[in-house]
């Protein structure tokens, strides 16, 4: 089970090869930059992805290993779902966070049932926590190429499989959803697990568990690259709309949360009103770009006024 590391459960040599064409970096280079955060629990879970994806160390970071590029923040958070929750709150805390990112945990895990092979890979549509009874959903929306499964996560090693209720365990699941869906909804957290074992109790080669990775990271690259085209936006708003609403926003002294609430109000509007996005529907803004109210309250007024169309 996930974690629990040491002793031979299998021999394998695990062989760093040429990394294959990065799906990922091509889907993303292609379009806008939202970014992607993965967690894993062991160093020796990330080290093939690190590789794969050419991530530098982030020295700066003084409580965790993160590993990042343009389009890609990792973290390692230890062993355990409340070093797991600790470590995921602690990543997403640090950058701005936006519609389009998304959040995986990458690792492996322990399974009861001969049926799910050893070095398969699964995407977790269902995690229950052992101890707390409680059941989280992930939202699986889109096609994938690995099979789904359910986990159950404990706070120590599983060393049999006569109180498991799903196919998987592992140690991390429920501690990673939960303090990811502090700042994601359910459609952006993701956790694909490799199996590991089957409970035997042996402790694993490092060696092993890099294969295991290793072999399954083109099909997770993919998979990467899917979820990454699947929360791309096309831009809905022209330049000159954008500048209009900004000194919209700026001349009624818009709190953040009336910013957010006009700039999707004119998304709406548009993409209601401009079927062919050819003409500005929001011409009238223009009465209003150049107002500079005096008082909050004069711009709360105005602000409900132009919701009010933008609503018609």
């Amino acid at each position: 089970m996930t974690g629990d590391m040491g002793t031979v459960l299998l021999s394998h040599n695990y062989v760093t090869e040429e990394p294959s064409p990065c799906h990922l970096s091509i889907a993303k280079n292609e379009r806008t930059t939202n970014m992607l955060y993965i967690a894993t629990a062991l160093y020796i879970e990330a080290k093939p992805v690190i590789e794969y994806f050419k991530l530098k160390r982030n020295n700066e970071d003084h409580y965790f290993q993160v590993f990042h590029n343009d389009i890609i923040a990792l973290i390692i958070t230890g062993v355990g779902k409340v070093n797991s929750a600790i470590g995921v709150s602690h990543i997403l805390s640090q950058h701005t966070l936006k519609e389009e990112d998304c959040i995986v945990n990458i690792g492996i895990c322990g399974a009861g049932t001969e049926d799910a092979g050893i070095g398969r890979a699964y995407l977790i549509n269902k995690i229950t926590d052992h101890e707390t009874g409680r059941d989280f959903y992930p939202d699986v929306l889109m096609r994938h190429p690995f099979e789904e499964a359910d986990i159950e996560t404990y706070a120590s090693p599983v060393t049999t499989e006569s109180n498991l209720s799903a196919k998987l365990c592992d140690m991390e699941s429920s501690g990673f959803y939960q303090a990811a869906s502090k700042f994601f909804s359910p459609h952006q957290i993701y956790m694909i697990k490799i199996v590991s074992d089957r409970l035997e109790g042996e402790r694993l080669k490092e060696d092993f568990i890099l294969e295991l990775i290793h072999n399954n990271l083109e099909a997770i690259d993919k998979f990467l690259a899917v979820i990454a085209e699947s929360f791309q936006k096309e831009e809905i708003l022209q330049a000159d709309e954008r500048r209009m609403i900004a000194g919209v926003i700026q001349g009624l002294r818009l709190t953040e949360a009336q910013k957010n609430q006009l700039v999707k109000a004119c998304e709406n509007y548009k993409i209601r009103k401009d079927k062919t996005n050819s003409v500005n529907v929001l011409d009238f803004l223009k009465e209003y770009e150049n107002l500079r109210v005096k008082t909050k309250d004069e711009g709360k007024k105005l602000f409900r006024q132009i919701i009010g169309k933008l609503s018609e």
